[in-house]
């Protein structure tokens, strides 16, 4: 297995645990995620290894699964998807490429943070999924499954608010795992927007994972998203590879 493969099928089976499926089958290599239809990651199958199994068949059996839920079928494809002509092989059955994202990673380095002005929870508390719901109206809107793919989260995870004279202005939150800190959920308040507070926040969420013993930070932003990549970029993460999204519907 190429080196580069190997990097890339650990980071996406430590992004699949930081923001898990609440209902999971393993199947030939694979692993099929749902939950509710409340985001892609959560919501589509991981073709992480080959096996003997023929091609035909696992996507026959991916369908099924997903049908049974009542959603589409939907995959997260990779440089380093097994078998290799998956991504040619679901393109020629029909499934339309969408959703095309950077995943950025860096050395965490050794910066210091004053974090006195952030409220730090280690499990998805009420004043969390309050401040996240508002800042988000897709999460406003499933908020039965932003809680259950939460207390799935089997990592070290911390979830983050930033407040400024009292007011809450954003939230984010990291997941930790094997010397890896994940950062997901970077949303600041509409009226705060653009005034340094997602750069803020993100170095402090970067210096918690520092202080928990991450060496690596890691995050993926769409590539539509360019105002997004511009802070990371300027944080120092790099782009390691893309992955986008084949499924049913456009």
């Amino acid at each position: 297995m190429k080196g580069r493969d190997v990097t890339i099928r650990k980071l996406e089976e430590i992004s699949a645990n930081a923001w898990p499926g609440v209902f999971v089958r393993f199947y030939g290599g694979w692993v099929m995620r749902s939950a509710g239809g409340y985001t892609n990651r959560a919501n589509s199958v991981l073709p992480l290894y080959d096996s003997g199994e023929s091609l035909d068949r696992k996507i026959e059996t991916a369908r099924g699964f997903y049908a049974a839920q009542g959603l589409e079928t939907l995959y997260k494809v990779t440089p380093a998807s097994s078998p290799s002509e998956l991504d040619s092989a679901l393109r020629d059955l029909g499934y339309v490429e969408r959703d095309r994202a950077r995943v950025m990673i860096k050395n965490i380095g050794t910066e210091i943070q004053d974090l006195s002005d952030l409220r730090v929870f280690r499990r998805p508390s009420r004043d969390w999924i309050d401040t996240f719901s508002v800042l988000s109206t897709r999460a406003r809107n499933n908020e039965y499954w932003v809680w259950r793919i939460l207390n799935s989260i089997s990592a070290d995870a911390f979830y983050v608010l930033l407040k400024k004279a009292g007011k809450t202005l954003g939230c984010a939150m990291g997941v930790l795992e094997e010397g890896y800190f994940g950062v997901f959920g970077v949303t600041i308040e509409e009226n705060s927007r653009s005034k340094g507070y997602g750069r803020e926040l993100t170095k402090k969420l970067l210096g918690i994972g520092r202080s928990a013993g991450a060496k690596w930070a890691y995050l993926q932003v769409d590539i539509v998203n360019g105002v997004a990549t511009e802070l990371y970029e300027s944080l120092g993460f790099e782009e390691l590879y893309q992955y986008w999204y084949r499924g049913t519907h456009n």
